[in-house]
């Protein structure tokens, strides 16, 4: 998600020929893959879903480029239309209806390329759609692994052991292990040790995943709590305790900050992602809230380890995607009595960012 001062598209100064030279991602440097990759994140949105319309397009998009070759740079045509579905969500996740008629429009004048090849990709859109599951991609042609579930997996058999049913588990890239072992371009050490990788369940012992059920799961290791969680801002309760994760789905969490994220405004903590999306060609975002609560308690949960942590020197807060009576949502200072779900944070240098990777 965007911020609402940064991104907002005002139609009366709009040029898309003008925006298309400033943006880093409509260069010449970008690919297929990385464009297939952001139509394959925009599928799983509640708002594209239930607009037959614009998923139409993205999927006739997505079948037009998947006779090119993944490492292939994208067309003029393509790359002005791949700027604009950076820019199709407003910050609450909606459509902006103005840039879905830009990009209507821009279908309809070319609606085929005329190259050749072949990848597994676009695949994947359809394989969401038919089986309900999130089957998200590494590196676009990945395959996928049944059963390949590395041991630092927060997955299916790691969530029953702690006396949860989550139901189907999506299977990983079957380059999982590949992954896991390569080095993240942000922390400079393998995605292995500076991440975690967990499944984000649709459901948990039959109930929708949300904060508020999520938060009475967790209550048994945090009894002196009424929500699981040693502090959660009403309006987050009254906001967002009972939205459902959707779809199930793996994602690699950073167990750190950004480094420099800290003590920034929220614009620029999510430009600095948006900026190493782009030169990586990788899917990082920022985490949404339930995401972020999940994977630390998960992991406190399999390890004992308390991320983003609060000591009597600092406490450590990640921002997230949500934006609740005016501020955004912060997870951390985790303490030996629960985690903080909060808004009116205290002190804005303890507030980074962390990074989310979807699978």
């Amino acid at each position: 998600m965007t911020s609402v001062g940064t991104d907002k598209i005002k139609i009366s100064d709009y040029s898309l020929d003008e925006h298309i030279g400033a943006s880093p991602t409509s260069s010449k440097e970008a690919t297929v893959e990385a464009m297939l990759t952001r139509i394959i994140d925009l599928v799983d949105n509640p708002s594209v879903e239930q607009d037959k319309e614009m998923l139409k397009v993205l999927t006739e998009r997505s079948d037009s480029l998947r006779k090119l070759k993944l490492n292939s740079f994208l067309s003029e045509q393509d790359r002005n239309i791949n700027f604009l579905i950076q820019k199709l969500l407003n910050p609450k996740g909606e459509l902006r209806a103005f840039v879905k008629d830009q990009i209507i429009k821009e279908h309809s004048l070319h609606p085929a390329i005329k190259e050749e090849g072949k990848s597994e990709v676009g695949d994947k859109i359809e394989e969401k759609k038919a089986s309900g599951k999130s089957e998200g991609a590494e590196g676009a042609g990945a395959g996928k692994a049944k059963n390949t579930i590395p041991e630092i997996a927060f997955g299916k058999a790691k969530w029953a052991k702690s006396g949860v049913d989550v139901g189907d588990e999506p299977s990983l890239p079957s380059n999982i292990e590949e992954i896991l072992k390569t080095k993240c371009p942000i922390f400079g050490t393998t995605y292995e040790n500076a991440y975690t990788l967990t499944l984000i369940p649709a459901s948990i012992n039959g109930s929708p995943l949300t904060l508020s059920s999520f938060g009475q799961f967790v209550k048994k290791y945090f009894p002196e709590t009424k929500t699981g969680f040693r502090l959660i801002a009403d309006p987050i309760l009254r906001s967002l305790g009972h939205v459902s994760n959707g779809k199930s789905r793996w994602v690699l969490m950073s167990k750190y900050m950004i480094p420099g994220s800290i003590d920034k405004k929220y614009t620029e903590q999510h430009g600095m992602i948006r900026k190493i999306a782009e030169s990586s060609q990788i899917a990082y975002t920022v985490p949404e809230a339930l995401e972020a609560v999940v994977c630390i308690l998960t992991e406190f949960i399999k390890s004992d380890t308390r991320l983003f942590s609060e000591n009597p020197e600092v406490a450590t807060l990640t921002r997230c995607q949500e934006y609740v009576d005016g501020q955004y949502v912060a997870v951390g200072a985790f303490k030996p009595e629960g985690l903080a779900v909060d808004i009116n944070v205290w002190c804005r240098r303890n507030i980074g960012v962390a990074v989310i990777r979807k699978l």
